[in-house]
């Protein structure tokens, strides 16, 4: 893909705002066609569907032991904070938590028509940007 002018993203870095907004339009972007594809050609989609493993369903599986996994993180996310001094973030945060594995369940049971083609290792190191098309772009 080098050839192509892509680059990887340096993966020990986070990302910038320009990049995050980038790779979230591009997520937008093939979300948007999914639903596109859904409703054009339910055919289609409905193939890609069945012979795409459903990953995204098999890690928000919630066992007992990601449940404790998650409350400790949610515990030590909030020992960040100091509940008197940064009381109105600790409030929203603890407030956020107490939705967390009830809104991980309900994802759990499915999306149904809110449910898309997805790129399921968005990590850092997958995202390839192509900087000849980039500044391109930025220059006209």
């Amino acid at each position: 893909m080098a050839a192509f002018g892509y680059k990887q993203w340096n993966l020990l870095g986070s990302l910038d705002r320009e990049h995050s907004l980038l790779v979230a339009r591009s997520y937008g972007k093939l979300h948007a066609l999914s639903f596109a594809l859904r409703r054009l050609k339910p055919a289609v989609y409905h193939k890609l569907e069945e012979n795409t493993p459903d990953h995204i369903h098999r890690v928000l599986r919630l066992t007992e032991d990601r449940k404790v996994g998650l409350k400790a993180q949610m515990n030590l996310a909030l020992s960040c904070l100091d509940k008197e001094e940064d009381r109105i973030a600790y409030k929203a945060l603890e407030e956020y938590f107490g939705r967390v594995l009830e809104t991980i369940q309900a994802a759990e049971a499915g999306a149904g028509d809110h449910s898309v083609l997805a790129h399921c290792e968005s990590w850092i190191n997958n995202y390839l940007i192509d900087y000849q098309a980039r500044l391109a772009t930025t220059a006209q």
